[in-house]
């Protein structure tokens, strides 16, 4: 099973999102910056996916990015944001349509995302992963 680090510093929205994604996915999740990366760092098995949001209470998310990209280089990202993606840019962020999603988003289009990134293809009933 693939493993998923949220971050995002609102609960409500980290608490749907791990929703959305858990039973497909091992899921990690972190309200910031340095819980996410003593998470990343508590975790000894891989991390497939950080889904993180843009804009967050101490940093925006590149140097969270950077940092993680360090021992795990093959991380893909998923940036999530309510901001329009012009802000998003300038927030050091080039957001193309696989790798970030404007909140608020589905069910479905969180989950297309995700296996886009991933490489997964859909499995429809029960176990599959």
């Amino acid at each position: 099973m693939q493993t998923i680090l949220i971050v995002e510093d609102d609960a409500a929205v980290r608490g749907v999102v791990r929703h959305m994604l858990e039973g497909h996915y091992r899921i990690l999740e972190a309200g910031g910056v340095p819980h996410a990366l003593e998470v990343a760092a508590r975790h000894d098995g891989p991390i497939d996916l950080l889904l993180t949001d843009v804009v967050l209470p101490e940093m925006r998310c590149g140097p969270l990015v950077a940092r993680l990209k360090e021992s795990r280089p093959d991380l893909k990202v998923l940036y999530i944001s309510g901001y329009s993606e012009e802000i998003v840019w300038l927030s050091g962020i080039e957001p193309s349509e696989s790798n970030f999603i404007r909140k608020p988003f589905t069910p479905e289009a969180l989950r297309g995302k995700v296996r886009q990134l991933l490489g997964r293809r859909r499995t429809r009933g029960a176990g599959g992963n």
